[in-house]
Parts: C-alpha cells; structure tokens; sequence
C-alpha cells in the first residue's frame, strides 16, 4: 500500500500506466524545455509567471527563437540546469510525457 496513494488507484508503473505514458523519449531535453516555455507563452498574452520564461518575451519576426512564440533576452539558470546531463539521463528513463507532464 502506497501511503497517500487512494485505494483503486493505479499505481505509475503497472502496464495500463505504461500504455498511457509510453516512457518514450522522442526529443533532446532542451527541446522538451524550449516547448515548455513555449507552452507558458501560449496560454497568455505577455510573458508568464514561470522561472523557466525568466529572461524571455513574446517573440517577434526575427527573434533569436524563430522556430518558438518567445525570445530569449537573456541567460536563464534555471533553463541552464534543466539541459544538463542529469535531466537528460532522467528524460530518457522516463520519456517526453512524464517529462512535460
């Protein structure tokens, strides 16, 4: 019994949870990062109240991002600690949508 867990409840790792998730990675970790921030800036006008969108803004025609709706005006820590080697070996146990989830 998982304590906090509700009875009936299906645990993360049984194979329906697997099914749901896949535990697939089928992107780098700062391309997981850069939708993310992206997905901040989706959900509203102006730059969101995320420490992953700290240093960014909307973006514009010729921003440093074109691929993404933001621009990076300067370095992000935070953004910096999530691409390193540690979150890459964590997204590849656990794949994209664990990963964004």
């Amino acid at each position: 019994t998982l304590v906090g867990v509700p009875a009936g409840a299906v645990h993360p790792f049984t194979s329906a949870a697997k099914k749901k998730f896949a535990f697939e990675q089928a992107s780098e970790q700062a391309d997981v990062v850069r939708r993310v921030i992206s997905s901040q800036f989706a959900r509203r006008s102006g730059a969101p109240d995320n420490v992953l969108a700290l240093g960014c803004t909307p973006g514009r025609a010729g921003g440093t991002l074109s691929s993404t709706n933001y621009e990076s005006i300067y370095p992000n820590a935070n953004v910096v600690l999530l691409t390193n080697r540690t979150w890459e070996t964590i997204l590849e146990r656990i794949g994209d949508v664990l990963m964004t989830h």
